[in-house]
């Protein structure tokens, strides 16, 4: 069975470690195989309809014509890793030794033996750890979309229940009969007597060797001959007299030099992939390049949609990602073709946005009339909410993703840092719990090249903030003064630049953070700055 992705991902989010909203018994299902040793826990939560009728579209909850649930695991390839089990429908569901290989369940409803619905969940599994999923979402399987309901017809009479059958007396269990005798063994016969081996034939005489002939006598040898005297070494000649040097040539007449030729049509500009800036018009659709002599290269790049206070993250080799309004993620190319790269469920607009060099995925922040999240995108287009549950008034203004796997977001207004591990938890190492709060508005964050330094934009109190990106310790402002500073990004040289939200300029922070100077005036304001890989 095929199911779209986009009816799988957008109501599933992941709960905390060791929660429990079930509402009925929990059934715990422990693997038929043996456990691997790399595997983990997985807890699944329902919420059980009672009064429900099937075939009502998207559900929230299992109608109470569900009898049984399949769950199946599947690795990055499609291959299953943990086998489908079929359990009755409770509202909690435990999987044991569920192995780290595992990235998609399958959770198919069961009426019988039919599937009338199915939830699909993007997982991601540390050994020996636990994962819990609020099942929100479930999506009602093609082969029973929802038709007309049919007039309820007149209830029948109930025929009477005809009498029991005497039980007959049980019969007599039979003789078992005697083992038969076993005979006697019978003689073995002789062995028959070894024939005698034939003689051997006799060796025939050899013959006679001819005799050898005589060997011919050796000439005499001849005497050896006088040696003659040695003759006396002749006169040395003298030495001839040295002629004189001829006169020197003309010098030849210089030919005339060739016209110069005319100068080629000058090619598209290389891109440099150490050094552009990238910027992001705040409130509109334009996007630029600055190159390292502080010169925009090319013309302005016109975005497919406005965004408000939207971010832009650098990919590899030139192409940069925008978050946008609607809920839009714009891709542009290094040679500038700007397409829309993909929309993320149930978002009304993004914010914040990094790119992960490790495995590809885009995280973007998003928020709706209900919610504000966190969307970890896959390079296949795929995805699902990595962290939710962040409130309607929230904004999710800035991302950073390290190499490791780690995640950190700047949460507005409830002035908050949070840092996540790779599945989506909060780190305990970072903060307090996982979570920092400074007291102010946050937005852009950004990391060092060495991924051991947070900043974080204050755009109320005019400053950027520096501190530990493992702990969040030693949090200090960091740099002159700047108003509305609202996006920040550290350069390939390793000094910090930044702009303001109400300015054209991108300043240049010194090392020691006692300046910050000039560094380029863009063709519009700017609400999110980030530098080429």
């Amino acid at each position: 069975m095929t199911v779209g992705t986009a009816c799988l991902l957008a109501g599933l989010y992941s709960m905390g470690c060791g929660s429990d909203n079930s509402s009925s018994s929990n059934l715990v299902l422990p693997t038929t195989q043996s456990q691997p040793q790399a595997s983990g826990r997985v807890v699944l939560h329902f919420n059980v309809d009672q009064q429900a009728r099937l075939f009502n579209g998207q559900r929230a909850s299992v109608p109470a014509d569900v009898t049984q649930y399949r769950i199946t695991g599947y690795d990055a390839t499609g291959a299953t890793v943990f086998p489908a089990v079929t359990v009755g429908k409770a509202s909690q569901i435990v999987l044991d030794g569920v192995p780290v290989t595992t990235s998609r369940l399958l959770v198919e409803y069961l009426v019988g033996q039919s599937t009338v619905a199915v939830t699909e969940l993007q997982v991601s599994i540390l050994p020996n750890s636990q994962i819990d999923f609020n099942i929100v979402s479930l999506q009602v399987s093609g082969a029973f979309a929802p038709g007309a309901t049919g007039a309820q017809g007149a209830s029948g009479l109930n025929g009477n229940t005809g009498a029991t059958g005497v039980t007959g007396p049980i019969g007599n269990t039979g003789a078992t009969g005697a083992t038969g005798s076993t005979g006697p063994v019978g003689a073995s016969g002789d062995t028959g007597a070894t024939g005698s081996t034939g003689a051997t034939g006799q060796t025939g005489a050899t013959g006679p060797t001819g005799a050898t002939g005589a060997t011919g006598a050796t000439g005499a040898t001849g005497a050896t001959g006088d040696t003659g005297p040695i003759g006396s070494t002749g006169v040395t000649g003298s030495t001839g007299v040295t002629g004189s040097t001829g006169p020197t040539g003309a010098t030849g007449v210089t030919g005339t030099t060739g016209a110069t030729g005319a100068t080629g049509t000058t090619g598209p500009a290389a891109f440099n992939p150490v050094f552009p800036l990238l910027a992001v018009e705040a409130g509109g659709r334009g996007f630029v390049r600055v190159d390292a002599s502080a010169q925009q290269s090319g013309p302005i790049i016109t975005l497919n949609s406005s965004n408000s206070n939207s971010q832009v993250a650098a990919g590899l080799n030139g192409v940069a990602y925008v978050a946008e309004s609607g809920g839009a993620v714009d891709r542009v190319a290094a040679d500038g073709t700007v397409q829309v790269y993909a929309t993320i469920p149930g978002a009304a607009e993004n914010n914040g946005i990094a790119y992960s060099s490790s495995d590809g995925s885009v995280y973007v922040g998003s928020y709706n009339s209900a919610d504000s999240f966190l969307y970890r995108l896959l390079p296949s287009l795929t995805g699902s909410v990595f962290t939710g549950g962040l409130g309607a008034s929230q904004y999710v203004n800035g991302v950073a993703v390290s190499r490791d796997g780690r995640v950190w977001s700047s949460v507005g207004p409830n002035h908050q840092i949070r840092c996540y591990l790779p599945n989506g938890s909060l780190n305990p190492n970072f903060g307090t719990n996982g979570v920092l709060d400074l007291g102010t508005y946050l937005f852009q964050l950004a990391l060092s090249p060495d991924e051991n330094t947070l900043y974080v934009a204050d755009p109320g109190g005019d400053r950027i903030y520096r501190m530990d990106a493992a702990t969040g310790s030693g949090a200090a402002p960091f740099g002159p003064q700047l108003t509305a500073v609202q996006s920040e990004a550290v350069g390939p040289d390793g000094l910090l630049y930044c702009t303001s939200y109400i300015s054209q300029t991108v300043y240049r922070v010194s090392a020691d953070g006692s300046t910050a100077t000039p560094f380029v005036t863009l063709p519009f304001y700017s609400a999110g700055i980030s530098f080429s890989r």
